[in-house]
C-alpha cells in the first residue's frame, strides 16, 4: 500500500478492521479532493517517508482533514478511531453515515456512474 492510504494507527495496537477503514477514509477523501494534507513528502530512505507521514497525521486533526466536506466524514473518523480492541466497527452506522450525506446532496441513485457516461460518450464519438 501506498504510503499516502497508510495509516498512523497501523502502527499502534488497533483492530485490522480500523486499519482498512482509516485507509478506506483516506481514499475516499483523497478522491474527492486529489490530495491529502502528508501528499508530496518525499525522501530517499522509504522508511522515513513513513515515519514524516506519520508524524504528519498525528498533526492532523479530524475536523483539519475532513475541512469542507461532509459533516459525516468526520464522524465516520471519530467511528473508525473508536472501536476498541475486541470490538467490530459498527459497519450499518457507517453506511448510514454516507447514505445520509449523499441524499442531503440530492444525489440519486440512478445506476448512472461516471465511467458508464464517459464510456457511453467514447463510442458515440467513435462510432
Amino acid at each position: 500500500m501506498s504510503a499516502l492510504f497508510c495509516t498512523l494507527i497501523a502502527h499502534l495496537p488497533a483492530t485490522p478492521y480500523q486499519i482498512d477503514l482509516e485507509a478506506l477514509g483516506f481514499v475516499l477523501v483523497y478522491l474527492i479532493r486529489g490530495t491529502l494534507p502528508w501528499w508530496g513528502i518525499r525522501h530517499a530512505d522509504s522508511d522515513k517517508v513513513l515515519d514524516l507521514v506519520a508524524t504528519k497525521q498525528k498533526e492532523t486533526a479530524v475536523e483539519e482533514l475532513c475541512e469542507g466536506l461532509p459533516r459525516e466524514f468526520c464522524q465516520y473518523f471519530n467511528h473508525v478511531r473508536s472501536v476498541r480492541i475486541g470490538q467490530k466497527p459498527q459497519y450499518s452506522y457507517l453506511r448510514k453515515l454516507f447514505r445520509r450525506a449523499f441524499d442531503r446532496e440530492g444525489y440519486t441513485f440512478d445506476f448512472v456512474f461516471d465511467w458508464t457516461i464517459l464510456k457511453y460518450l467514447a463510442s458515440k464519438a467513435s462510432g
